[in-house]
């Protein structure tokens, strides 16, 4: 397990290589006949989809990340006008 981030901007540049790890991910699978049997990792297990069930979850994933982030510079954003 990771270690926890030590400020928002460590926490945010974790998130954003996340990101970029998914969406190399939706690349790959967009390639794919949306049939094609794919295999995800969910917790400790691996989970056969099809590319398009990995790709609408590599899609709530990204929103969710990205949503984060957002969330993350927000507060940074506030925390620092504060002081």
């Amino acid at each position: 397990m990771a270690a926890a981030p030590r400020c928002p901007e460590e926490a945010i540049a974790r998130l954003e290589v996340e990101i970029l790890e998914a969406e190399k991910a939706r690349e790959m699978l967009s390639k794919m006949p949306k049939d094609r049997r794919v295999y995800a990792q969910v917790g400790g297990l691996m989970v056969e989809l099809t590319a398009e069930e990995a790709m609408e979850m590599i899609e709530l994933r990204i929103a969710a990340l990205k949503k984060q982030v957002r969330r993350l510079r927000e507060a940074a954003k506030e925390a620092s006008g504060k002081f």
